[in-house]
């Protein structure tokens, strides 16, 4: 009995919320016709935010010494030294920042208008490992700054991922290379 009230209460917030991002979606259609209806570009802006961060990183990259000493001390000199290094630091940031709110937008659209069912399953799958994948890349690059909020979220991050039951404490190891930060 319990699990048919909780299954029909899903099944109705779901209905309710399918109903409420049609009803989105014809408001955009009114506002920017359906041309430029940005709820259908969910899959097109990620791919040039993507195409951006890989440009921008490129060129981050050439400057970049990925050691313990290096690290920041490279990113200081890419902001401060380096024609338009700032400005390809925030690019790379906000762009990773605008992708992965366009990625989650389009999760949760295609979720709430339950369009991942049946012959679209295995795009939905592969589509939420790309979202595992794109969060962990993230956070690693997050990390490669090496200031005090970068090793404030590597203690956080090892702590949950030693959490994890039976292999954390490997998967731990591996994400900082040995037992000490």
């Amino acid at each position: 009995m319990m699990c048919n009230t909780i299954s029909d209460t899903y099944q109705n917030l779901i209905e309710n919320l399918k109903k409420g991002v049609l009803l989105l979606e014809k408001g955009l259609n009114a506002v920017f016709t359906q041309k430029f209806n940005p709820f259908y570009y969910h899959g097109a802006l990620p791919k040039f935010f993507l195409w951006t961060l890989y440009v921008s990183g490129l060129i981050l990259f050439a400057y970049y010494r990925p050691t313990l000493e290096g690290a920041y001390d490279s990113m200081e000199y890419m902001t401060k030294t380096i024609p338009s290094g700032a400005l390809f630091r925030a690019l790379h940031r906000y762009a990773s920042d605008a992708m992965m709110i366009f990625v989650i937008l389009h999760v949760l659209r295609v979720w709430f208008t339950d369009r991942y069912r049946e012959y679209r399953i295995l795009p939905w799958l592969t589509g939420i490992i790309l979202l595992v994948v794109m969060f962990i890349s993230g956070l690693t690059g997050y990390m490669l700054i090496w200031d005090a909020d970068s090793l404030a979220l590597t203690n956080i991050t090892l702590n949950w991922v030693s959490a994890v039951p039976g292999i954390g404490h490997s998967l731990a190891q591996l994400l900082i290379g040995g037992d000490i930060i």
